[in-house]
Order: structure tokens, then sequence, then C-alpha cells
């Protein structure tokens, strides 16, 4: 039929023989078609409106369909039967955690770690853990409610570990995971609902929703645009930045009493160590007290050694302290290690033993009216750190509450003592003292005992873990004379015999800007001697340094090696400074 045959008004072609008129929809009809449309259109954009709330607009929504959840992973090595979970710390794996009899325990380094402070001390010799504080010490048996041993590692219940030190955690039974939260570290608030995605690469698969003002832990994370995030309910993933805001951690952590500095020096520490080999002192110790009362106010004597059966050799003798004292002057005796790890291990290793020490040393302060005691134990190894901090807990724990001043010397930071806990040190004792000398010793190449920069360097990167106003900036008074080339020897002199080897053999003496030192440099016989020499230029800037950087004080080694030059310094330097 042609659209010309069409009656133009109808909009329907004229009936045929044996065609029946189609019947013309009723008004009613299309008013019903028409509100079934609306309704559809009005349920769809709802829905469209509802997905933008819900899942936080265009961005989000664009992915809602084809988003799959991650599998729930198990490790498969869990003994479930043993009721092993995983723990989470910090977005990883760290080890297990137990339930057992309706308790969960946690692993005991985690706790330490995340919120012990590394306080918890599990004592392997007597079969507990020891929570040592400034004022007092907890004992937990292991194998008792609050501490078990599983497969030869013992764990801490968690209900013990909130108590002391308010330990938070959260627990997935679908996925046995037990996350422990971070104390001090970062948390984000999710500003948009979006997802935790497994891996960024893979924008389709999500490990959970993240809700409007959702709390998820937040961690470093390598890919460009993300955070690494935990949620309470125990999963991790990848969050984009732009949907979070991150702020410092909240956690409340309960913190153990401290002991607070004790008998402070008023104004800076001026101290000299003195060496001693026997219990009788001569005549030139005596001289040297004489000689250094107006500038020193404290003196170190080398009193005690540890010896190879664990205990203490002594040389102190009760009447020269008494002498010293009462010169004015304050006496930390040492106790030192000789430089023999073996006797840190001796002495440190065993529980008893430690704190046989301890009460030996507090009864020498009680008897010989000692101010304090200076620790020095040197050249300790990754495995005897921990015994060695220990008893530094115990010593200063023992010491502090009864007014006797703790102080402790360090090597500067270097990557070989990198496992030295000097954060830890710091916190433990009333004074550390850096030993800045020995840049160069007898065994090493030719160079200064302390140059300018090392001396910077030691001031710098201990205080990154010690406070300025504990820190003692250990000086040396004594140099070393290098001969030879090929075969590199040399001799520790002080500052008399340094100068009397460059004036008889005639050696020239120039100033060596680099170390900011003075520089000696000759031949004798047909030997080539070279000394950076110890004196009032080093001596100098030494003093300015350590005022100038506000430290606690000055801690020369040692007494003897000195001239009489030395106290022109202090005259000039220290006396002047308003800060003796």
């Amino acid at each position: 039929m042609d659209i010309n045959d069409q009656n133009p008004d109808k909009g329907l072609p004229e009936a045929q023989p044996g065609m029946e008129r189609p019947e013309r929809p009723g008004k009613s009809d299309t008013k019903h078609r028409l509100l079934l449309l609306k309704v559809a259109c009005i349920s769809i954009a709802v829905l469209v409106l509802a997905g933008f709330a819900i899942y936080g607009g265009v961005r989000v929504y664009q992915h809602f369909y084809g988003m799959k959840k991650a599998e729930e992973s198990i490790p498969a090595d869990l003994n479930l039967e043993e009721g092993e979970y995983r723990i989470l710390y910090q977005g990883q794996d760290r080890g297990i955690a137990l339930v057992q009899n309706k308790s969960i325990y946690l692993d005991l380094d985690v706790v330490n770690e995340g919120w012990a402070d590394g306080m918890l001390f599990w004592a392997k010799d007597v079969d507990q853990i020891l929570y040592t504080t400034q004022t007092e010490q907890q004992v937990f048996d292991i194998g008792s409610t609050d501490v078990i041993s599983y497969q030869g590692k013992p764990y801490i219940n968690a209900a013990t570990a909130q108590s002391m030190f308010g330990t938070q955690y959260y627990v997935n039974q679908k996925n046995y995971t037990v996350m422990v939260r971070q104390s001090d570290g970062k948390v984000g608030e999710i500003q948009d609902p979006c997802y935790l995605l497994q891996d960024p690469s893979d924008q389709k698969v999500y490990t959970a929703h993240l809700k409007r003002g959702q709390t998820v832990e937040i961690y470093d994370s390598d890919q460009e645009g993300y955070y690494f995030a935990a949620t309470e309910d125990c999963y991790t993933g990848y969050v984009k930045q732009d949907l979070v805001t991150v702020t410092d951690s909240t956690l409340s952590r309960k913190k153990p009493l401290q002991a607070g500095q004790q008998n402070l020096i008023d104004g800076t520490v001026s101290l000299a160590f003195q060496q001693f080999y026997s219990d009788q002192p001569s005549d030139e110790d005596y001289q040297h007290i004489n000689d250094c009362s107006y500038y020193i106010n404290v003196i170190v004597p080398t009193y005690f050694t540890l010896n190879s059966q664990g205990g203490i050799d002594s040389v102190a003798n009760a009447d020269y302290v008494a002498w010293v004292k009462q010169k004015g002057y304050q006496v930390w005796a040492m106790l030192n290690n000789n430089f023999d790890d073996s006797l840190t291990a001796a002495a440190f290793e065993s529980t008893e033993n430690r704190k046989a020490l301890c009460q030996q040393l507090l009864k020498y302060c009680q008897d010989m009216h000692l101010d304090g005691i200076n620790v020095d134990i040197e050249g300790q190894t990754e495995d005897t750190e921990p015994y060695y901090i220990q008893f530094l807990r115990e010593l200063s724990m023992t010491l502090r509450p009864q007014g006797y001043i703790l102080s402790v010397d360090c090597l500067v930071p270097s990557e070989w003592t990198s496992h030295i806990q000097r954060d830890v040190i710091g916190e433990l004792s009333d004074y550390v003292l850096v030993m800045a000398y020995d840049e160069h010793y007898d065994g090493s190449e030719a160079g200064s005992t302390s140059s300018q920069s090392f001396t910077m360097d030691a001031i710098t990167n201990m205080l990154k873990y010690v406070e300025k106003d504990k820190l003692i900036l250990g000086i040396p008074w004594y140099t070393r004379v290098w001969m030879g080339i090929d075969n590199l020897r040399s001799d520790a002199v002080g500052m008399d015999q340094a100068q009397s080897i460059v004036d008889e053999n005639g050696l020239t003496e120039t100033y060596d800007s680099t170390t900011g030192q003075n520089y000696a440099e000759g031949m004798i016989g047909e030997t080539l001697y070279r000394i950076w020499m110890e004196d009032e230029t080093s001596l100098t800037w030494r003093l300015r340094l350590a005022l100038d950087s506000g430290l606690a004080g000055i801690g020369a080694w040692s007494l003897g090696f000195e001239n009489y030059e030395v106290w022109t310094v202090y005259e000039n330097v220290l006396m002047t400074s308003g800060k003796y």
C-alpha cells in the first residue's frame, strides 16, 4: 500500500475487504502506560542516586558493576586445632596468636615492640618474664595464666597486656586473625565510601567496603597515590590517598613511673676520668686532684671491673674517695668490662647474678659514700646487648630511687655499633657520655684521635637518641704518635710527651684545617713520625662546641695526660661562659 493511500486524517489505512479495522487505544490505556513509564524512570533514578550516596559518586559508582570481593585467605601453616591465629601488626603478618581456654595470647615480641617499649625481658635461665621499670620489677612465671610457652616461645595474655600497657587489638574469627593495633602510628578517616583494594593494579578486586567516617590504620605504601591500610575487621589493602584524612594515632598507652634524674650537677658537668690499677693511689694521683680542683667537678675513678666468674674486681679506696669528696668533687665510680664481651656475658646473662651485681654496687655507693656509678661496657655484640640493657634497667631501678647518679658511656654512633640501644640507655640514665675519641686507634690507619668533623658528627648523631641536657661530650687529653708507613704502629701519649717528641726531634708543625688540629710530621732516623696534636687549639673548640650545643657537659680521658695549659683553656672558655 502506498503511503499516499493512507487517510491523512486518521493515519491508518482504509479497511479492505476481509480486513478488520484495528481497535484504537483508548485515552485511559495511554495514561496508564505513561504512569508506568514514569514510575520506572523514578525508580531507576532513585537507585542511581542511592548508588551515588552509598558508593561515593560517579568516580566510585562506575566501578560498582564487576567488582569482586577477594577470597578469604587463611595462612596454610596455621594449626587451627591448637588455636593458632595469625597476628596482623602494622599491616604485616607477625607470627601467631593463640586462643586457649577462652583467652587470647599474643606473641611477646609484638607486644614488646608495639606497647611495652621493649621492657618485657625473657629471662630464659629462670623461665620468667621480667617487667622492670625505673621503680620496681614485676615477675611473671612462664606457665601461669599471664604467660604461656608455645613451641619454645613466650606468649602474653592479651588481657594482661591490656591491663599493663593499654594494648588494643581486634579479632576476626572468620579469617583467624588477631590485629594488634599500633599505639603511635597513623590513622585515617574515610571521606567518601570506597573500596579497600587488594592490589591497585586490579581495580575490581577488593578486600572490604569502607564507609564514610570509618577509621582505618594507615601505613606507608610503595604504590604511588595509595596508602596501605587495615580495618578493625582485620582486613588489609590499598586505599586512595585523596579519600583519606590522616592523623596521628591517639591510642592511650600506659607508661611506667619514671625515676627522674638524681643529684644533678648545678650547671655544666666538668668531668675527668682517673685510671687506677691498684687500691693504693700514688702521689701523682693526689697531685692531679689538687691541680684540677677549680675546673673539674666530677671524678670518675676506674675502680670496678667485671671478672670471668661474673663478679666484680675492685681497686676502690674508701679513704681516697673521702679525701676527693672533701675537696668538693662528686665521685662516680666506674664499672667496666675491660673491652671483653665474654665478661659481659658471664656477668649479665644470669638473672641472679645481675641482681647480685646491682646490690653489690649499691653497697659500694652506701659504704664509700659515692655519688653514683659510671658504666663503661664496650664491645658488646647483638647477642649480649639485650642482657646489658636488662642489667642497666635493674641497676637504674636499684640506684636512682636511692638518690645515686647513673651515668653510661657510649661509643659514637656508627654502622658497626647500630645494635647499641642508645635511646634506651638515655631513658635509663641520668647522664650519657659519648666517647668522641679513638676515631683512629692502634691497628687502624694513621689519623686524628678526634677530628673536628668526627666530634661534631658524634654530637649530632647522639642527639637523635639522647636529650642534650643528659649528653656529656667525651674528649681526649691524649693523642697518638704514628710511626712508619708499611709497618705502621702507634703509641698513646699525653700532651707534654707529644710536644716533647716534636721539639726534641725538630718535627715540622702546621695547622691542619681539615681536622682542626696542629699536625706534626718528620723523620726520626729512618722512621716517619706523624702526630695530630691535642693542645690548646683543639681543646678550645671542643669546649666551645659542647657549650654552644647546649650539652650537659664535658668529660675528659684522662687525668695524667693533660698539661698545665689545659687549665688556662678551661679558665678562658668554661669558667667565663656563665654555665659552670
